[in-house]
């Protein structure tokens, strides 16, 4: 209270008596919302004795199962997609599993098939003798007048929607593609005029327009794929290198020499190409990388936010016992703490990563005066207003001097309880960084919160954080900072995932999802910041108990567009390998 102005304030027993005919009756509001649970509760019991309507029959999860929605577009995380096969009937159970990962997949190999057996009838038709260029040129243009312009627009339009959020349309330009190759195959190959040239001329110029339209594709959020996207457009230009190294390269104005520059100019490309869009396969980031740059961390370009992104790696490697060398960044933290005002921000990060010593904190400050508002009396059973960066690391430094005894920790315990408690009631701010730092100082000073008791209230906050929708240009599948936003954060993705670790994995919580947000990128060398945080992150959720590992099943599901790809190469491959060659004879 204002000590100056006593005269001029109202007592606070005063102040409580005039609030008290306001206050809410207990039992009143307790009774009310028992009404409404018992209204629910009937309403509910009474819609499962109902006759199943159409859209809540079994058959249509089981048709959910047979066809995945994902594969549909935007309405990927609709309630069919997340309906849980154990609720179906053991009929439904059997046509579910017998007819999974899908038939999108089924598809995928009918129509190979199709197409190889077509191929090779082409290639068993084709007539001994030398080859008429001039017809085999006039024979390509004129299906390219017939159908270039319905294939081009088809491709242009499945590109648009995915521009929009779809992920079907990845299917079906592979399936007009395969589909316009078999068909441009087995017209030159009614006109005879059929070779290894011939095809690998005609199936080149598609399989560059391919590699285009994937690059981009891959540019934007589809699904929920597990591999970097980049490989589709990767397994394109190795089966365009590959069609370039065994047909010649023939051209009447260019001598012999000439021929086999371009072809070492163009296979040189080809090679670069599919290598850097592939690096996230065959150069990730492991974990001797992780610890590489941890260990090497001595700049911080951005001060805390720099300290922010080595500090989840840190975090990560330090939990998992992983030995360390922490010279070089405890030099940078002296820097800092030369500082007349270090920053609070990244003393907590070097706290929590336990990069501070112990001599370190007689140069932070008189801990003993900062101690006093903490523990005031007046502030018992009251909660924080918010855990501020300067009391986390008081906290830190307290229990690092063995400053603490019984009766302080047990203040300090009931204050972030009730810190804690008032989240609930909290609209804004990060609630996932907020929950997991009040949680880990409970348990920093031996008095941990109760899991059983804010379980079901974590995992709600969690749930309601992850962003499964699609935005142009965005990745989904991780957590927002804050409800009001709806894009995925790195860091409250990393925050979501150590609430996992300690409070458990809510059922309703996507993992195919968040496995795809985390998924690496060919960027990942160059932007090593940002990557080690997702690394880091994905080593996390893949260490948890609850979070079963990724089988085949599920690459059958997530991964089509790159099985596709890969059937088609290999499908165009075949065509050009298997024809016969001939020997043009000239003009």
């Amino acid at each position: 209270m204002n000590d100056m102005n006593q005269h001029e304030l109202i007592d606070e027993d005063e102040l409580r008596s005039a609030l008290r005919p306001l206050r809410i009756d207990r039992d009143a509001f307790e009774a009310k919302i028992r009404r409404r649970i018992d209204a629910a509760t009937r309403l509910h019991e009474l819609s499962e004795s109902s006759p199943a309507k159409p859209e809540q029959s079994g058959w249509l999860h089981v048709a959910a199962s047979v066809l995945p929605l994902p594969l549909l577009g935007k309405g990927a995380s609709g309630s069919l997609t997340t309906f849980s096969i154990g609720q179906l009937s053991l009929g439904q159970k059997i046509v579910a599993i017998t007819a999974l990962p899908a038939i999108g997949l089924m598809l995928m190999i009918t129509a190979t098939i199709w197409a190889v057996l077509k191929v090779r009838k082409v290639h068993r038709n084709q007539q001994s003798g030398d080859l008429d260029p001039q017809k085999m040129g006039e024979v390509t243009k004129r299906w390219w007048r017939q159908f270039g312009v319905l294939v081009v627009g088809m491709a242009w339009g499945g590109l648009l929607l995915m521009l929009i959020g779809y992920a079907i349309p990845v299917f079906i330009i592979f399936l007009i593609s395969g589909i316009t190759m078999v068909s441009l195959i087995t017209r030159l190959g009614r006109e005879q005029v059929i070779d290894r040239t011939s095809i690998a001329s005609s199936l080149g110029p598609g399989m560059l327009l391919l590699v285009q339209i994937t690059h981009i594709a891959s540019m934007f959020s589809q699904g929920f794929p597990f591999l970097d996207q980049m490989l589709i457009p990767a397994v394109l230009a190795t089966g365009g290198f590959v069609l370039l190294m065994v047909c010649p390269v023939q051209a009447e104005h260019l001598s012999r020499a000439a021929s086999r520059l371009v072809k070492l100019v163009a296979s040189t490309g080809g090679i670069l190409l599919a290598g850097w869009f592939s690096s996230s396969l065959w150069n990730p980031i492991s974990t001797d990388d992780l610890k590489a740059y941890v260990e090497s961390f001595d700049q911080a370009p951005f001060s805390s936010a720099s300290w922010r992104a080595w500090k989840v790696p840190a975090a990560w490697l330090r939990d998992s016992n992983m030995p360390l060398n922490m010279s070089t960044p405890y030099r940078l933290l002296e820097t800092e703490i030369a500082n007349d005002e270090p920053n609070a921000r990244i003393l907590r990060y070097a706290f929590e990563t336990d990069l501070i010593q112990l001599q370190d904190l007689n140069r932070l400050g008189d801990w003993e005066l900062q101690k006093g508002p903490m523990f005031r009396e007046s502030n018992r059973g009251k909660p924080f207003l918010s855990i501020t960066d300067r009391e986390s690391c008081l906290v830190h430094a307290l229990i690092m001097r063995g400053e603490l005894d019984a009766n302080q920790r047990d203040f300090l315990a009931e204050r972030l309880r009730m810190t804690m408690e008032g989240l609930k009631t909290k609209t804004y701010g990060y609630l996932l960084e907020e929950q997991l730092r009040i949680t880990k100082l409970s348990r920093l000073i031996g008095r941990p919160l109760g899991a059983d008791s804010y379980r079901d209230w974590v995992h709600r906050t969690l749930v309601g954080h992850q962003r499964l929708n699609h935005r142009f240009g965005v990745r989904r599948g991780g957590f927002a900072q804050s409800m009001k936003l709806d894009f995925s954060n790195e860091y409250a993705t990393a925050d979501a995932i150590e609430l996992m670790q300690i409070y458990g994995v809510p059922a309703e919580v996507r993992i195919d999802a968040l496995r795809s947000y985390l998924r690496p990128t060919p960027h990942d060398s160059w932007l090593r910041n940002q990557s080690c945080v997702r690394v880091a992150s994905l080593q996390r959720l893949e260490s948890l108990p609850d979070v079963s590992p990724i089988t085949w099943r599920d690459f059958l599901r997530y991964e089509q567009s790159l099985i596709m790809a890969v059937l088609f190469t290999l499908l165009c491959i075949f065509a050009t390998v298997g024809a016969p060659k001939h020997r043009a004879h000239p003009v």
